[in-house]
């Protein structure tokens, strides 16, 4: 374990980003980093300490512990890069000693430290297992090595997060912060596929120590801690710039690029609406609002197109065109959304940990059900246009199934609080309506026909999302409702982005109408064993957890 001879990769890196080292830390942390340290410090260094700070950098977990004990500390700062301790000053009014050197090879004697301090470094190291045994050897008996790092979470379905996270979303943000000199944060990733897993870790660390604490911070459960207005804005901000870039692209690479940026943007935009309208709502209330918003949103879907071609035809200018004017609308809507949320107080929720999370798997029923309803969703979304075309529809028919669609939605919920007084049959009918939909699609071949499947389809799909969110919230603590809402859409994303692929495989192996014909029998296994689990399937009454 460890980077070995990517090393020296990372170590050329780290040099070249010292100018704009501390601010894109900030930002990638989402402003957090120094909690981070004062919690992981704060009751574990006392006075009179003398402090090893192994991988100082600019010595910043030294400063907050010498904040913590009002400078009664005797510190060493130790990292492997030079001009890293030369910039020291900016942190400390007077000079600290200091040692250049690598975790596997410290130049100090045996138990000579009361505590050591690695702030985001440890997973530098060339051996892990060298490091450990070195920091081990330079503590007292009883001393304390205290590190503040990037975790890897044991579950599949937490690391995919953070994976998703290192990979998509902190490039763009360290790219704001320090522009080209942040997109070299990019190897933070290949440090993170080298980092051993959490129950890996702390086998590794008991080899040595006799206790290990962990105090795991998930960075990327926002909406318990941030105002979600301003997250909301982030969002909209995220598309603004994606629906701008669409409109000077010049590739298909280029396209399929900014396209990525929007459903960024869509994981910024829509938690945090989910999270303002539960937060105020409960019950059949919650599920009327959240019906209400859904409705708006897709009315915006089947408003715009049709805004977009009276342009277009009007005024004889080309999408790009369109895709501005998309741009100025969100910048207006940015500006509303911070105006309206200005000195709105954040509401305090209770410390974040792993096990809030992991209740989203105590709903295994309606995650499957979520799965399989968002991945029908995403192949009614981008692939059902071309396949309608090989059904010999033409555009004209292909607009107007898809606004019978859109109607369906809206008619759907505007019902949902009365749908939602029988929760659990209404979601087994509407698993049912997907797969008649479907199944349809791959018998028929008039427009009358499909247009019948559309209407299934349109019920199926817009009354999931209110009631089966409501199922979750209805069981779920107030306090990590936030953490509950980031869970359940990255289960409605993980169905979104598979369906499709999944289509594309089958329709290319065994023709363009048999995904249809696939996902319509997955659905009637699935209706069939909801029925199993009806009571399951039915939210909480008691709306006061």
């Amino acid at each position: 374990m460890g980077l070995g001879s990517y090393w020296g990769e990372v170590i050329d890196v780290l040099r070249e980003i010292i100018p704009v080292y501390d601010k894109v830390n900030s930002f990638i942390s989402l402003g957090k980093d120094v909690e981070h340290r004062n919690r992981a410090i704060k009751g574990r260094v006392k006075k009179g300490d003398k402090i090893l700070d192994a991988g100082s950098g600019f010595g910043n977990m030294s400063k907050t512990a010498a904040r913590i004990v009002n400078d009664d500390l005797k510190i060493i700062l130790y990292d492997p890069l030079v001009p890293m301790l030369k910039n020291t000053d900016r942190l400390f009014n007077k000079k600290l000693d200091s040692a250049c050197g690598v975790f596997e090879h410290v130049p100090f004697q045996d138990k000579e430290f009361d505590a050591v301090l690695s702030g985001y470094s440890l997973r530098d190291a060339i051996s892990l297992k060298t490091a450990i045994s070195e920091m081990h050897r330079v503590l007292k008996e009883d001393g304390k090595w205290i590190i503040v790092d990037l975790g890897k979470p044991d579950e599949s379905f937490f690391r995919f997060g953070v994976t998703f996270y290192l990979r998509m979303i902190l490039p763009i943000i360290a790219f704001a912060a320090g522009g080209r000199l942040g997109l070299k944060f990019g190897t933070l990733y290949g440090t993170y596929k080298l980092w051993p897993k959490n129950k890996k870790l702390e086998s590794m660390l008991l080899e040595k120590f006799s206790r290990v604490e962990f105090e795991p911070l998930f960075v990327g459960i926002l909406l318990n801690r941030f105002n979600n207005a301003h997250l909301l804005s982030l969002g909209i901000g995220i598309n603004s710039i994606s629906v701008y870039l669409l409109s000077i692209s010049q590739s298909v690479p280029e396209i399929m690029g900014y396209r990525v940026l929007t459903g960024i943007a869509h994981a910024f935009f829509w938690p945090p609406c989910e999270a303002i309208i539960s937060n105020v709502s409960k019950g059949k209330t919650r599920v009327r609002n959240i019906a209400t918003f859904t409705g708006f949103f897709t009315t915006g879907f089947m408003i715009g197109p049709l805004i977009g071609s009276f342009l277009l035809e009007s005024f004889h200018e080309d999408y790009r065109f369109i895709f501005e004017i998309a741009t100025y609308v969100l910048v207006a809507s940015i500006v509303s959304a911070i105006g309206l949320s200005r000195n709105r107080p954040i509401v305090k929720r209770d410390k974040f940990s792993f096990s809030s999370v992991r209740e989203i798997v105590k709903f295994p029923h309606v995650i499957m059900m979520l799965i399989y309803c968002t991945a029908s969703f995403g192949i009614i979304l981008s692939i059902y246009p071309a396949f309608l075309n090989d059904r010999t529809m033409t555009p004209v028919n292909i607009e107007i199934l898809f606004f019978i669609f859109g109607v369906s939605r809206i008619i759907t919920l505007i019902m949902a609080s009365k749908l939602a007084k029988n929760t659990s049959l209404t979601l087994i009918v509407a698993t049912f309506a997907i797969a008649g939909g479907l199944g349809l699609s791959f018998f028929v071949d008039s427009i009358i026909e499909f247009a019948v499947a559309m209407i299934l389809l349109g019920f199926g799909f817009s009354i999931f999302f209110p009631l089966t969110l409501e199922i979750v919230l209805s069981k779920t603590r107030k306090e990590i409702s936030g953490t509950m809402i980031g869970a359940y859409e990255t289960v409605f994303g993980i169905g979104w982005a598979t369906g499709p692929v999944i289509a594309g495989i089958v329709s290319q192996m065994f023709g363009n109408e048999i995904p249809y014909l696939v996902f319509c029998v997955i659905g009637i296994g699935v209706a069939i064993l909801s029925i199993t689990k009806r009571r399951l399937l039915e939210p909480n009454k008691n709306t006061n957890l």
